[in-house]
């Protein structure tokens, strides 16, 4: 394991470091496994006994995925300069739209955090499934309620109560409510990857994460690890 000692001095204090940096590529099983809950299988359907993807998944499963998405990023040259072309394309669309908003106004109001959330989401779904929304889309504003609602609900005293006790699921309302939205965010996420296997080519530098992903899928049939939610 790539695990060592470093010694920093602070004025009269030695503070010894361990380095345990691939500790977690070792030891896989100790540090990716995942809690197979009722609530978390409307993600990845109720006939699995295991999620699929990084956050999901455990044990070789896990393995597996980290090592095929390290490998795509590494072959879709994303860690460089091309990301942070792609970032600064959507950082600088932010500055331009808070510069029109404010301009040279000596007052001026405005939110923040929706300008950014835009900004930020539309580098993620760049960069995973080339595409961008305009600022104040309503596919994007109904996308990220639906994010936000189910990532609240998800810590909620009546989903966790719902994991330990399936029958509570639909008596809770926040317990519903997390179901619903769940389901309505998987779907939506599900449309847009079969969006792009419908128009996948083979040729060529891939487009976006996704697309480099689905050529995986396409080349490695009935793979037990690489397959689609």
């Amino acid at each position: 394991m790539d695990s060592g000692c470093t010694t920093r001095f602070h004025g009269d204090h030695i503070v010894l470091g361990l380095c345990l940096l691939r500790i977690p590529v070792f030891l896989a099983r100790c540090f990716s496994g995942r809690p197979h809950k009722p609530m978390w299988s409307i993600f990845y359907g109720d006939d699995q006994k295991e999620g699929d993807g990084i956050i999901l998944s455990e044990g070789e499963r896990w393995s597996n995925n980290r090592e095929l998405a390290l490998a795509i990023f590494k072959a879709f040259d994303l860690s460089g300069d091309e990301l942070e072309a792609r970032v600064r394309v959507h950082v600088d669309y932010l500055e331009h739209h808070i510069y029109a908003e404010i301009g040279k106004k000596e007052n001026a109001h405005m939110d923040l955090h929706i300008a950014i959330a835009y900004c930020v989401g539309n580098i993620i779904q760049d960069i995973v499934l080339g595409k961008s929304y305009p600022y104040g889309d309503p596919e994007f504003d109904g996308l990220k309620r639906l994010i936000d609602s189910t990532l609240h609900d998800a810590g909620s005293t009546s989903v966790l109560l719902a994991n330990q006790f399936p029958c509570l699921a639909t008596v809770l309302p926040v317990a519903r409510r997390y179901i619903t939205n769940g389901v309505l965010l998987r779907n939506r996420f599900m449309h847009l990857i079969d969006e792009h296997e419908e128009a996948l080519s083979m040729d060529g530098e891939p487009r976006d994460f996704m697309e480099a992903y689905l050529r995986e899928v396409r080349r490695n049939p009935g793979h037990a690890h690489i397959r689609l939610v």
